[in-house]
C-alpha cells in the first residue's frame, strides 16, 4: 500500500504555466473562430439584409431632391436598389417614386414607394 502512495505522489504533477498559457491560447483561438463564424451567419440572415436594405432604400428617397423621370440602378454593396420615377397624371409637380432592393441572387428584400410634390422655385 505504501509504494502505490509513493507512486501516485510522484506521478502526480501540476501543470507549469507554459502549459497553461498554451490552453488559453487555445482555447482564446477556438472561440474567436466561433464568433467570426457566428457573426458571418448572422450578417448573412435574410432579416439582417431585409433591415439593411429598409434603411438603405430610406436613405436613397431622402437623397432625392429633384427628381427625373426613368428608371436607374444602383448598386450598394451587395444590394442593388432599382428606383423607378414616373410623373403622376397631368400634373407636373406630382411624381411617384418607386424604390426596390434585391440581393445578390435577385431576391426581393424591401420596397418603398412615395408620392413626392416638388415645388417650382
Amino acid at each position: 500500500m505504501a509504494r502505490i502512495k509513493q507512486f501516485f505522489a510522484r506521478s502526480a504533477r501540476g501543470s507549469t504555466v507554459i502549459e497553461v498559457i498554451i490552453a488559453m491560447v487555445l482555447i482564446t483561438v477556438v472561440l474567436g473562430v466561433a464568433l467570426m463564424i457566428i457573426n458571418n451567419v448572422t450578417r448573412s440572415s435574410l432579416s439582417y439584409q431585409k433591415l439593411r436594405a429598409e434603411g438603405m432604400l430610406r436613405t436613397t428617397a431622402s437623397d432625392i431632391i429633384q427628381p427625373e423621370t426613368g428608371v436607374k440602378t444602383l448598386k450598394i454593396d451587395d444590394i442593388t436598389v432599382r428606383e423607378e420615377i414616373k410623373a403622376l397624371s397631368d400634373n407636373e409637380a406630382l411624381f411617384t417614386l418607386s424604390l426596390s432592393a434585391y440581393d445578390v441572387n435577385g431576391k426581393l428584400l424591401a420596397q418603398l414607394s412615395q408620392i413626392r410634390i416638388v415645388g417650382n422655385e
